[in-house]
């Protein structure tokens, strides 16, 4: 029974402190670093009823400063276009 009691103080203590932990901050471009990867995958519908597979690949490098670069790659129907796209914001 003393073991029990214990486990459930225990439990309690351990469960109030991780909620007086938490604290919520504001989130901007400036609090992000690191390289993230997203890839893309869609059909493109046109007027003429036919459709576009597109599929892609991103890669977003962010400096944790406010800056970012990104690196693409995408295709349309399985063609891919020439080089890659880099963009720096």
């Amino acid at each position: 029974m003393k073991s029990r009691i214990s486990l459930l103080l225990l439990t309690l203590v351990l469960a109030a402190s991780s909620t007086l932990s938490a604290q919520a901050s504001a989130c901007t471009n400036m609090t992000i670093k690191g390289a993230w990867v997203q890839s893309l995958q869609g059909l493109i519908f046109l007027p003429d009823g036919t459709s576009l597979v597109l599929t892609g690949v991103t890669k977003t490098t962010y400096d944790g400063l406010g800056s970012l670069t990104v690196l693409d790659a995408s295709g349309v129907n399985g063609q891919r276009p020439s080089g890659l796209a880099h963009r720096v914001w």
